[in-house]
């Protein structure tokens, strides 16, 4: 009798347990959802809104723009009359000629302005965004895909099953995992599996593919060779600077080693494949009105 009534208070203990994880988990649905606040990710929810699509937008950071709003401060955007649409008005907006075609930057218009801008374009718009939440997996047909589903850039020939309708995204988990006061990503979420977002169209506008390398679709990176799709341009091309600067910790003594980020490899020949990709880099912007981030390797430095 006791033992029965022990397993009953273990059940229900059980019940209890899984209802509060459930009750943790948020759930929205959406006709479109839209992976990654960058520039691109902003204006493909504004284009999906204005066709009468209820649009949910995720930004892992806390801003919206990508590198336009925390990036290059002073954006130069090439001859206006290449730019259109809803991307020029947001550029020109504040401009005394907001019409006007031949501006190539607009000045005094930084990081902080831009974002600005994006922000009241996608408040206007009644879109909700999700910040400070990154992909954890994706349910695609009936499984569930956490790593990325290619180890190798896609090969001469390769050959590809189609992909079939019951195999489309049908929804994401997303982790909470707020980035530091510098801007950078932790290396694991503070917590996983918060959020649930179902769509029926999922659009990736991040930088690095997260939800794409998660879709189970086939996808690539890399530089192809001239021979994988008959493109004369294509694959390893010439170097475009060659920089005279000693790469070692000691000038002049390979034995000491490569200085931090400087990597000692060899590219291929002219038109051959690589798995490579796009490099990056970090740029300081420097706040003189006090309201920045000290940086103590800033002492003694001269301007100019």
């Amino acid at each position: 009798m006791k033992f029965t009534k022990g397993i009953k208070i273990i059940i229900s203990v059980l019940l209890v347990w899984q209802s509060c994880l459930a009750e943790e988990v948020k759930t929205y649905q959406a006709d479109v959802c839209v992976y990654g606040g960058t520039a691109s990710g902003v204006m493909a929810a504004l284009a999906a809104k204005k066709e009468g699509a209820k649009v949910i937008l995720i930004e892992p950071t806390r801003y919206l723009g990508g590198m336009t709003g925390g990036g290059i401060h002073h954006l130069d955007w090439g001859k206006g009359n290449t730019v259109g649409g809803s991307t020029f008005r947001l550029l020109t907006n504040g401009l005394k000629n907001q019409g006007k075609r031949n501006p190539t930057s607009v000045l005094g218009v930084g990081n902080k302005e831009y974002r600005e801008r994006f922000r009241k374009a996608i408040d206007t718009a009644g879109i909700k965004v999700i910040y400070e939440h990154r992909l954890g997996n994706v349910q695609v047909g009936g499984k569930t895909i956490e790593h990325p589903t290619r180890k190798k850039p896609i090969a001469l020939g390769e050959k590809f099953s189609s992909k079939k309708k019951e195999n489309s995204i049908r929804s994401i988990m997303l982790d909470y995992a707020p980035v530091d006061e510098t801007g950078c990503p932790p290396a694991q979420p503070t917590k996983s599996n918060v959020i649930k977002v179902s769509a029926k169209v999922f659009i990736d506008c991040s930088y690095e593919g997260d939800l794409l390398a998660l879709s189970g679709v086939s996808y690539t990176w890399g530089r192809e060779s001239r021979e994988h799709y008959n493109e004369s341009l294509a694959g390893v091309r010439p170097s475009l600077w060659v920089h005279d600067i000693d790469p070692y910790l000691k000038p002049g003594n390979p034995k000491s080693g490569l200085i931090p980020f400087i990597q000692d490899r060899q590219t291929g020949p002219l038109g051959s494949a690589d798995d490579l990709t796009m490099g990056y880099c970090f740029r300081y912007e420097f706040d003189k009105s006090g309201k920045g981030i000290p940086d103590s390797r800033t002492r003694g430095l001269r301007s100019g």
